[in-house]
């Protein structure tokens, strides 16, 4: 049996296709033939190209001083600040790699003397079945 809520789902789903689909239709453009045959005798708008800037600045005040904040500025915002920033977060301080060598030296220097001791470390294997169960339910 279809419960309501599948019903009210499937009838959400429907309507928002419906909706979705509708506003997708467009409306065809009608031209009419007047209007297209006064585009057609309208003369063509000729644009010249654009100079400026082409052979050099066209006036002598165009070129600009140097202004060293201004730069200073534009480095901060630029990629190659981005880069530096990067390399400059992603370089590890030598205090932090001395003491994690220091550690993992440690630790390897702990576990050859606890060998060589005669400490042994339990194995984390167990065997299945394991001996002490069947024989416990063997008695």
């Amino acid at each position: 049996m279809i419960s309501v809520r599948t019903i009210r789902k499937f009838l959400a789903l429907t309507s928002l296709m419906v909706f979705v689909s509708v506003a997708g239709v467009a409306l065809p453009i009608k031209p009419k033939l007047s209007d297209i045959i006064k585009e057609a005798q309208k003369p063509q708008v000729h644009y010249p190209p654009a100079r400026a800037g082409w052979n050099g600045p066209e006036e002598k005040s165009a070129v600009g001083h140097p202004n060293a904040v201004y730069d200073q500025m534009r480095y901060a915002m630029s990629a190659e600040a981005a880069r530096a920033h990067l390399v400059q977060a992603a370089t590890p301080d030598w205090r932090v790699l001395v003491l994690l060598a220091t550690v993992v030296l440690f630790w390897r220097y702990k576990l050859e003397r606890g060998l060589r001791s005669g400490v042994r470390h339990k194995n984390n294997v167990i065997t299945m079945p394991s001996p002490s169960v069947t024989a416990e339910r063997a008695a």
